[in-house]
């Protein structure tokens, strides 16, 4: 756990140290209307409500997203018996895993199931995105979590990759 912390603790550092271009910060609204989760978790159940998240991204000199990092900042979400949902989400990525998600996160999102939506279109990174995905870099997704009374869904769980500049996964941690 120590070392997962340093992790995390190096990969901000590097977001915030590294001049090599410009930073965009920019604040996500995601809006959830009845997503189940009850399968899952029925404390949690049907869930409704809006999570902000704020999002960093940061720029090569030449324009295109080097680095992204994410975290919920706040949550108004409730599920169907009006009890209060608190939701927990960070993650950093400057391997590319994420990018195209995020670009895209309303399409993503209904691929899954329908119930989620965000407040930018489809494509509005599409100016920052790079040609070619990075060589090397990291990915941390600390987890999804949400909790109701005392009851914690986690999705999906712990995650880590490091790729090497040969294109080899140094390190492949999942934790449920």
């Amino acid at each position: 756990m120590r070392t997962f912390k340093i992790i995390i603790l190096l990969a901000f550092a590097s977001l915030c140290l590294n001049g090599s271009g410009q930073t965009i910060q920019k604040t996500l609204i995601c809006t959830l209307t009845n997503y189940d989760y009850s399968s899952l978790n029925p404390v949690i159940g049907i869930v409704s409500g809006t999570i902000e998240m704020h999002f960093t991204f940061r720029l090569s000199k030449e324009g295109y997203i080097e680095t992204m990092h994410w975290n919920v900042n706040k949550g108004d979400l409730h599920n169907a018996n009006g009890d209060i949902i608190q939701c927990v989400d960070a993650g950093h990525d400057n391997l590319g895993i994420y990018w195209q998600f995020y670009n895209t996160p309303n399409a993503s999102n209904d691929a899954i199931q329908p119930g989620i939506r965000y407040n930018v279109e489809d494509g509005w990174l599409d100016e920052y995105m790079p040609d070619q995905m990075p060589a090397e870099g990291v990915y941390v997704e600390n987890c999804f979590m949400l909790k109701c009374k005392g009851e914690l869904l986690k999705l999906p769980f712990h995650i880590m990759f490091h790729m090497n500049a040969n294109g080899v996964y140094t390190v492949e941690f999942i934790k449920p």
